[in-house]
């Protein structure tokens, strides 16, 4: 009778033992579930960053592209102004040489008369 308690109490640490352990493993399997399901939320927190981020630099490029063409029209604008601007300076030096012409033949005409 002493050796089946003996018996018995071997089993029962051996069972108490592998409570234990397997105990342990619940709690590591718990620890990394609840890690899994962290790493998730960062996931998913970091793709509605990224999500985010590529929203705004959509949108960077699109002001991007409106202000260049906006510059371009700026520059456009000024070219042509420029080129109007440099016309009407050659007319009007046109002009002033023709002037400046009948200027000296009024002179001649009146030193002539004179």
């Amino acid at each position: 009778r002493v050796a089946i308690t003996a018996g018995n109490q071997t089993h029962e640490d051996k069972n108490a033992s592998l409570q234990n352990e397997l105990d342990i493993f619940k709690r590591r399997l718990g620890d990394m579930e609840s890690e899994i399901e962290d790493y998730q939320t960062l996931n998913a927190d970091n793709n509605d960053v990224l999500k985010s981020q590529k929203q705004l630099l959509r949108r960077r490029e699109e002001e991007l592209v409106e202000l260049r063409r906006e510059y371009q029209d700026r520059v456009d604008r000024q070219e042509e102004a420029t080129a109007s601007v440099r016309k009407q300076a050659v007319r009007s030096s046109s002009e002033i040489e023709d002037v400046q012409e009948q200027l000296r033949k009024l002179r001649e005409k009146m030193e002539t008369e004179k």
